[in-house]
């Protein structure tokens, strides 16, 4: 799942218990904050409806909403969780409240509580619910961040958010168009969960055969861009393949192809990648 399970307050950095007749909203908050990061998880629930009772009007309430519901799909409670998410896309929370950590910029309930919705209803295998979701998490309230390999990792998961409903509605051709283009490392963002995908799509979908004459074609056809990068067609889908690729942490492959052309490297790649070097004699 690449979106946080827990808004924090992310203001005081403080987390340790505050005496029940000393503690403020935001120390009872971190408190509960912490609760859930040390496995406490009902207690972590019950705390933040607790506050949110206590705390009517509280500015953390939206930030309260959004980590009970987390902590209800945590539990095992899909039907509460969706409700819970669902209220929040109902809400004026606002979408762009500062986060308050370093590593996001906003808070994004909408777009949070739309990803959640989105793999809940995968989970129940409701696969139309779960493309209205994935268009709301993608389109409507579309994730923002700073950070090229944050929204790189977005991109790698809204891709594979897509797949599986396609897939699910019986469209595996459509899956896998959407998850070829991320099949290879891009020097940004892993995509463990693409390869996992396509390892079971694409034997599925395509005989051994069509895979191997696919993948020759492509390598025939491929078309380098300078010395960094190249585009693949496969399947009728433009992959893009930049250098990154062979100095994937899980598959180095910099020594094998130092000072080779894309010709001499290209073939390299693909045999020794996790998902095509099945059909390609090493």
């Amino acid at each position: 799942m690449k979106y946080f399970w827990i808004l924090l307050m992310g203001f005081t950095g403080a987390y340790t218990w505050a005496q029940e007749g000393t503690r403020t909203e935001e120390t009872w908050f971190d408190d509960l904050v912490t609760a859930y990061y040390d496995g406490e998880y009902w207690t972590a629930l019950m705390g933040f409806e607790r506050f949110m009772e206590t705390y009517p009007g509280s500015e953390f309430r939206p930030r309260a909403e959004f980590n009970r519901a987390c902590l209800l799909r945590e539990l095992g409670k899909p039907d509460q969780a969706i409700a819970a998410f669902k209220a929040i896309m109902r809400s004026d929370f606002d979408e762009y409240e500062p986060y308050g950590g370093i590593m996001e910029q906003y808070a994004l309930y909408k777009n949070r509580s739309a990803g959640h919705l989105a793999e809940l209803y995968l989970e129940l295998e409701d696969y139309d619910q779960a493309a209205a979701y994935v268009y709301q998490y993608d389109k409507v309230y579309p994730y923002q961040h700073f950070c090229g390999n944050e929204l790189s990792a977005n991109e790698i998961f809204t891709a594979t958010l897509y797949a599986r409903v396609y897939y699910g509605q019986g469209k595996p051709r459509k899956a896998i168009e959407k998850l070829l283009p991320h099949v290879f490392y891009n020097g940004l963002a892993g995509n463990a969960q693409v390869l996992e995908l396509l390892e079971i799509y694409l034997p599925q979908t395509y005989s051994r055969d069509e895979m191997v004459a696919a993948l020759e074609q492509a390598i025939s056809d491929f078309r380098p861009q300078g010395k960094a990068s190249g585009t693949l067609k496969l399947l009728g889908v433009k992959i893009p393949v930049y250098e990154y690729a062979f100095y994937d942490w899980h598959n180095p492959l910099e020594e094998e192809v130092e000072g080779l052309s894309w010709k001499g490297k290209l073939p390299t790649l693909l045999k020794n990648h996790p998902v095509f070097g099945r059909y390609l004699s090493l």
